[in-house]
């Protein structure tokens, strides 16, 4: 799920790959988007990402889903147009296996995806092309992808609890990807434990920079 930028729609996305966009305050349901996928039980649709765009003409909804789709969609709430009519891109077969994770960076004007083929990639929001950019490191599925705002580092961590920071291209003379750290979570010495969950608080005027990681196990790391 996610928010508008005013904090006044809520965007939530089902297994069945329905988006649903919700009056925050009354709870009420005032549109839905292009959906992913099929609409049966059996559907490869299940929304994995929702994120929201903000741009100078309006808002969009980026949604990616098991169906291997990359969809944005404006933020219109023009009843004369139908839910194909509002989606302004998408790109299509974006990994070789489901796209079960994804993140999006407005700093930077990227969006990440992470598959059951192990693989990471990176995608131009405007143009919606790959940026040149996959990473081959995870042995396992990639099951989080998360950008370290306002910083150009991008966080990604498998089914196995293997978690990389990378140093995107174009930033500090940097012209291809850059692992800065590789870490395994660790519940002990014989048992990994894989990462659910992760944040991240930064404040800019103590330069504090914090990084928050919950496993499955329910512990919280910082």
């Amino acid at each position: 799920m996610s928010l508008d930028n005013r904090h006044r729609k809520l965007f939530v996305g089902s297994h069945l790959g329905r988006i649903k966009v919700f009056d925050l305050l009354s709870g009420v349901q005032i549109s839905e988007l292009e959906a992913h996928g099929g609409l049966t039980e059996d559907s490869s649709g299940e929304i994995s990402f929702i994120g929201y765009g903000d741009e100078p003409g309006g808002g969009t909804i980026i949604s990616c889903a098991w169906d291997k789709y990359i969809k944005i969609h404006n933020d219109d709430r023009d009843e004369s147009k139908s839910m194909s009519e509002i989606v302004l891109r998408s790109r299509h077969d974006c990994h070789k296996k489901d796209i079960i994770c994804g993140d999006y960076a407005h700093n930077l004007g990227l969006i990440a995806t992470g598959g059951r083929d192990n693989l990471v990639r990176l995608w131009d929001y405007e143009k919606m092309k790959m940026n040149d950019c996959e990473i081959r490191a995870h042995k396992d599925e990639v099951t989080i992808v998360k950008f370290l705002k306002p910083f150009p580092l991008l966080m990604t961590s498998d089914s196995k609890g293997v978690m990389y920071i990378w140093l995107l291209p174009g930033f500090q003379g940097v012209d291809q990807m850059k692992c800065l750290v590789k870490w395994v979570n660790k519940h002990s010495m014989e048992i990994d434990i894989p990462i659910s969950a992760v944040d991240v608080y930064y404040d800019d005027l103590t330069e504090e920079f914090l990084l928050l990681i919950a496993d499955e196990k329910g512990d919280v790391k910082i």
